[in-house]
């Protein structure tokens, strides 16, 4: 077995949905699947980096490398050696490469289009690169229709082109224009093209670093996904979510569980950020994807005023939050995400307003670099109670809070309170202990290290 073939995994089953289309569930197999395990593991059919990335990381595998060779031909598409381009050249460049010869990345349509729609032109040019090499019937119209009904995993995730083919294509009117493609490409291809848009247009998925505060800032590359897309639907209280990662010269995603999921039971992941309003999240999820949100978490949040206007007394209300969803740091002896919100007092309704929100996260963020970290250690303690009210409790990323930024915190108050020193930031967060980078340690006491050293440091 080679190491792209183990790195392929799936532990779940596919079931025709109630509400149409299909979905993932938890295998009956008599076991309750584990906070962190792997659930599907699956390469990418086709990535495209994003633009302030292009010549920065490889085009092939999206590494970042300080020296990259740059195609000698077009000019355009940059690699870590010879043996990417090798791989790139085989899964579509060989049909893209005299098109970019002719300065596609330099006209005007695609150099006045947003940076989202830059990423998307080239992810689609890059699919046309591999239905050229790889499924040329389809582009002339000869290819049958694919069959979206079905449901065999091994099969789907064998043929990443008839899995991606099985996705259902957005309604007339839904979809957004397709991006900019280069000028000259036949009209049968372009209506192929088209279709394919309407698949990926809201399927693909951004890849991100894990580490960053900024989930936004940190993105490099887009990615088609197609059995991830295929199987699992949106929950605003998922219990999994996806992981990239950059391995044996491939972009793989990795779906992982986020809480106990039992035989049987759906397996959903967020296709937004939870953390945003109920109004917001509504009105993304029908715009993209056509459809209202009518999860536990949007019937119960559906039941609490909007919140609004300037928030009353911030010091006294990030006190009752972290009183109200955080009285011990320790991990089992937290509530979920519904049954905090079930029962918050209406006089923390407020704590869901996005000024609040972004206000905590920045005075957290000030104070946990700049001090007094004392301060840190509790506006960090709030905002880590006001994520696990927003996030499912095992969630790697809390909002823009990383849970090893509060350790960091945590390890310098206990250094100053033990020793008196004030030894920096970056010196604690740089030292090891039996192995394990320091910061990671009171996430041991959290009980976060199971998902945290399996997604921050992957």
């Amino acid at each position: 077995m080679t190491s792209v073939e183990r790195m392929n995994a799936t532990k779940f089953d596919l079931v025709p949905d109630p509400r149409g289309g299909a979905m993932a569930i938890a295998p009956r197999t008599g076991r309750i699947i584990q906070p962190g395990e792997v659930l599907l593991r699956t390469a990418a059919l086709t990535t495209s980096l994003v633009p302030k990335w292009k010549g920065k990381r490889c085009d092939w595998c999206c590494r970042r490398r300080e020296e990259l060779k740059a195609c000698s031909r077009c000019k355009n598409t940059f690699y870590c050696d010879s043996d990417c381009q090798a791989i790139s050249w085989k899964s579509h460049h060989r049909k893209l490469c005299g098109i970019l010869a002719k300065g596609f990345h330099f006209s005007a349509s695609y150099l006045g289009q947003s940076t989202e729609q830059k990423t998307n032109s080239d992810l689609l040019l890059n699919l046309y690169g591999s239905l050229l090499l790889h499924d040329e019937g389809r582009l002339s119209g000869k290819a049958s229709e694919s069959q979206r009904e079905i449901l065999d995993v091994e099969l789907l995730q064998e043929n990443a082109l008839m899995c991606f083919w099985a996705l259902g294509p957005l309604q007339l009117g839904q979809s957004r224009p397709s991006p900019a493609l280069p000028k000259g490409l036949p009209s049968g291809h372009l209506a192929t093209l088209n279709a394919a848009w309407s698949r990926f247009d809201n399927n693909n998925f951004v890849l991100h670093n894990i580490s960053s505060l900024e989930p936004e800032a940190g993105a490099y590359a887009h990615g088609i996904f197609p059995l991830a897309s295929r199987c699992f639907n949106h929950s605003c209280v998922p219990n999994a979510w996806p992981a990239f990662m950059l391995q044996d010269k491939t972009a793989w995603i990795e779906i992982r569980a986020l809480d106990f999921i039992k035989e049987g039971q759906e397996i959903t992941i967020p296709y937004l950020d939870p953390a945003l309003p109920l109004i917001e999240r509504r009105n993304r999820l029908q715009q993209a994807y056509g459809f209202i949100c009518d999860c536990p978490r949007c019937m119960i949040e559906g039941r609490m005023a909007h919140p609004s206007g300037p928030v009353p007394n911030e010091s006294l209300l990030q006190e009752e939050l972290i009183s109200y969803a955080l009285p011990q740091l320790r991990i089992h002896d937290l509530r979920t995400t519904l049954e905090l919100l079930k029962s918050l007092p209406r006089h923390l309704w407020s704590i869901r307003n996005p000024d609040f929100i972004k206000h905590l996260t920045e005075t957290f963020e000030n104070q946990s670099h700049d001090g007094p970290y004392e301060d840190a250690w509790r506006s960090g303690k709030a905002l880590l109670a006001l994520c696990l009210i927003l996030y499912p409790r095992y969630h790697p990323l809390t909002g823009r809070l990383s849970i090893s930024s509060l350790s960091m915190v945590y390890i310098t108050l206990s250094r100053l309170l033990c020793t008196g020193t004030r030894e920096s930031l970056l010196e604690c967060s740089s030292r090891r202990e039996h192995g394990v980078p320091l910061v990671a340690a009171p996430c041991l006491h959290f009980g976060f290290c199971r998902v945290i050293l399996t997604s921050r440091w992957c």
